[in-house]
């Protein structure tokens, strides 16, 4: 009897069917990406699969610059505003959101046009030209859909977004493999596009809805609410831009001084440990969320704090030790040019301890509205990983994509460290009794 009554007050408590959506509708939509990649991979072969993996991950990455951090910004204000019954702000934030969105993304994508055969003969790969021009047009789709995630996050819309994902999920799972078989390269970028535009206008349909019960705000008021967003956003951006120029540097190492096949395998080693981390990343905002309201209560505060860590290492733990133990399997499925992939795949998913443990951590140092401090962190992580890198290149090294590995878990290794440090020097001293 008492169970039933718990299933029902779970069934009814919104925080438990926001997280439900949160996990299900990105789980499936995940899982069906990464069927997509594996497909992509396979049909490509290990060198194209290189190619395309470097123009996805780069576009991901300058897609969260190209947002200055406005997709996390956006929940905070619109939750914020819906809680202080703030109407007449929560469209300011909406739309100023959007706009700079969209007016970065658009001039990173002129950018991109404007030197692709320069940065494509800087690699010595001159056929990449095309790739940084898919580049540009699928990015400015990754930034709109970022921020209209972060925007109907804000309005609580878990459902919607995780119905979302599985249809647009789906959509790249029925584009990509006709469109890579026929098309190659070509197909895949097309898919990949096809995937984000579809994701970005099922997102749009009940924003624009919501947009027409607001009011709108006036002329004067809405600069001032885009300043106040950039002002707040800015360190967040900052990290990304970090973060960026830390992966775009290492792929780049690797395509010049490699081949695009390390890319290929590193790669396809990275989307598993995302599969990993996956649980982790969902439950971030639930972190912060509960620190920032524990935090002039140190003990709950602390309390909190452990909870998650064995929380998010059971979370990780677990898939790390089936794709450990299905590693030789899964590099089976992109095919034999995949040479080196079980190895790269073993190393690498260790790295995902550390940084779900980063995660908690992370969290906790925002809570404090220290975000700066946390900005000067991730900037000593990301320069270790790129030197530890630059050495191997130095020396000659060319597994690179086994380094990169290896230079990523030293990395979060060192920043998780680094924010454990933080986190012990800024307890308050217990007094005696």
């Amino acid at each position: 009897m008492h169970l039933r009554q718990n299933i029902i007050r779970l069934k009814q408590n919104s925080l438990f069917k926001d997280s439900f959506w949160a996990v299900l509708g990105n789980g499936i939509g995940y899982g069906l990406l990464l069927i997509s990649g594996v497909v992509i991979g396979r049909l490509l072969g290990k060198d194209l699969y290189g190619e395309y993996g470097l123009i996805k991950t780069t576009m991901f990455q300058l897609a969260m610059f190209s947002t200055l951090g406005l997709g996390i910004t956006s929940t905070k204000f619109i939750a914020q505003h819906i809680e202080e019954e703030k109407t007449a702000n929560i469209f300011q934030t909406l739309w100023s959101s959007i706009k700079v969105t969209l007016l970065t993304s658009i001039a990173l994508c002129i950018l991109l046009f404007s030197l692709a055969h320069p940065l494509a003969k800087m690699l010595n790969e001159p056929h990449l030209a095309i790739g940084f021009r898919f580049l540009g047009i699928v990015l400015i789709f990754q930034a709109l859909t970022k921020v209209l995630n972060g925007i109907l996050a804000g309005f609580k819309a878990f459902k919607t977004i995780g119905i979302n994902n599985i249809l647009s999920g789906l959509v790249m799972l029925a584009a990509s493999i006709p469109l890579t078989y026929y098309y190659q390269i070509k197909g895949a970028f097309c898919a990949l596009t096809l995937f984000l535009l579809v994701n970005s206008l099922l997102n749009a349909i009940p924003i624009i809805r919501i947009c027409k019960t607001l009011p709108k705000p006036t002329p004067d008021k809405g600069k001032g609410s885009t300043k106040s967003l950039l002002f707040f956003s800015f360190p967040i951006a900052a990290q990304d831009l970090s973060y960026f120029l830390c992966n775009s540097s290492a792929l780049f190492l690797m395509t010049r001084y490699a081949s695009l096949g390390e890319v290929g395998v590193y790669t396809a080693a990275t989307q598993w440990c995302s599969v990993i981390t996956f649980v982790p990343g969902l439950l971030y905002n639930v972190v912060l969320s509960h620190l920032s309201g524990a935090i002039s209560n140190h003990k709950k505060h602390s309390t909190i704090v452990w909870q998650m860590v064995v929380v998010h290492l059971v979370c990780v733990l677990i898939p790390l030790l089936v794709v450990l133990l299905f590693s030789g399997f899964i590099a089976s499925l992109y095919g034999p040019t995949f040479e080196g992939l079980k190895l790269v795949l073993s190393v690498a998913v260790f790295y995902t301890i550390f940084t779900s443990l980063s995660n908690v951590f992370q969290a906790e140092v925002i809570s404090e509205g220290k975000s700066w401090t946390l900005f000067g962190y991730a900037l000593i992580r990301d320069v270790a990983i790129l030197t530890i890198l630059l050495v191997a290149v130095f020396l000659g090294k060319q597994q690179l994509a086994l380094i990169m590995s290896m230079a990523v878990i030293a990395g979060f290794a060192l920043y998780t460290f680094i924010l454990y440090l933080h986190y012990r020097r800024h307890q308050p001293i217990a007094q005696p009794t």
